[in-house]
């Protein structure tokens, strides 16, 4: 209710728009009550530019002009479709429904239509204390495992301890580049295992630490043998100069014939070429300034090692007392001579 008041005598001014009538009038301040019209305005016509109102905004009425369409292309879970645009009010519809391609195209573990990436059924992971995951087991029975980057949007960093212990139905495996670590005996007994789909370069794969020492490493080479780096089998390794150190066991029964390591790198690691049956050659930079022990065991074929410093450099690495156990007849080659063991 409005107090009961004395009314005064304001005059008052309603601009006319686009479409309604504007007035000039006396009207009560206090309560809004109109006393008396002075002047009626009549409504202003619109001002369209580029078929749109500067006053108020409007459009311009029309006919729709719609563009050629904006195709959107079906995924592997969603639906396509085109979208049709008026090039005068943006005023859109869609039709040209197009199914789902409800086939993935996986290549090196993620769609290339819809980017879901894929892993193999039967991974069981384990949430770690840095809040990343491990694999701790594998109950599928897929001849092929492609393991993951994620798990719940979380990274995946390691392969657990036993984690395809005596998977005799287990032939190859893809790694992605973020496994930094791999536990030991994690593919102990995979007797069938002849292929690593490795989803990184040469100098990711050397940051792995892989646990355990001969037979009991972690490394799936030493049943694989076959090393893939980004689907390429890799023959004749060449260690780049963004590698420092050769971890233990890096390339334990890796199938092939010749190393090169690039200058940079300053250890070998113990039994980093251990079962290598195949290798015949290895070059070696003067950068290195430690061996480990039994970095070339069971080389049977490996008859000869290019140093590229001198002797005295050569002598003036720290070996440990057993770097050389396993293999035999061989010859160094320095730059300033040869010798033979």
């Amino acid at each position: 209710d409005v107090e009961k008041h004395i009314h005064d005598h304001t005059l008052i001014t309603v601009p006319a728009t686009c479409t309604e009538e504007g007035y000039q009038a006396y009207a009560c301040e206090g309560c809004g009550a109109i006393d008396y019209y002075v002047e009626w305005y009549s409504p202003l016509e619109h001002d369209y530019v580029n078929n749109v109102c500067t006053r108020c905004g409007a459009i311009r009425p029309h006919e729709h002009v719609y563009d050629e369409g904006v195709v959107t292309e079906p995924t592997c879970g969603e639906i396509g479709y085109t979208t049709y645009t008026c090039t005068i009010c943006g005023e859109s519809y869609i039709e040209n429904w197009t199914p789902t391609n409800e086939l993935h195209n996986y290549v090196n573990g993620v769609c290339t239509v819809c980017g879901q990436e894929y892993y193999t059924d039967g991974l069981y992971f384990s949430l770690k204390s840095d809040n990343t995951y491990e694999i701790i087991e594998y109950t599928g029975t897929n001849n092929s495992v492609i393991i993951p980057t994620e798990f719940r949007s979380i990274p995946i960093t390691s392969i657990g301890y036993r984690a395809f212990y005596e998977l005799n139905h287990l032939t190859n495996i893809t790694i992605p580049a973020c496994i930094t670590q791999i536990g030991a005996e994690a593919f102990w007994g995979c007797q069938y295992l002849n292929s690593v789909y490795y989803l990184g370069d040469v100098n990711s794969w050397c940051e792995i630490s892989f646990n355990g020492a001969g037979y009991e490493t972690g490394n799936p080479l030493f049943y694989a043998h076959n090393l893939y780096i980004n689907e390429c089998l890799v023959t004749n390794l060449i260690i780049p100069e963004t590698v420092f150190e050769l971890k233990d066991h890096a390339f334990s029964s890796w199938s092939g014939t010749s190393v090169f390591i690039s200058n940079g790198v300053t250890r070998i690691g113990g039994g980093t070429f251990g079962f290598c049956e195949n290798l015949l050659s290895i070059t070696i930079p003067d950068s290195v300034l430690s061996f480990g022990s039994q970095i070339f065991i069971y080389c049977d074929s490996l008859k000869d090692i290019y140093y590229l410093g001198t002797m005295a450099q050569w002598n003036a690495i720290q070996k440990d007392n057993y770097w050389y156990d396993g293999i035999y007849g061989y010859t160094v080659h320095c730059a300033d001579g040869d010798f033979c063991e």
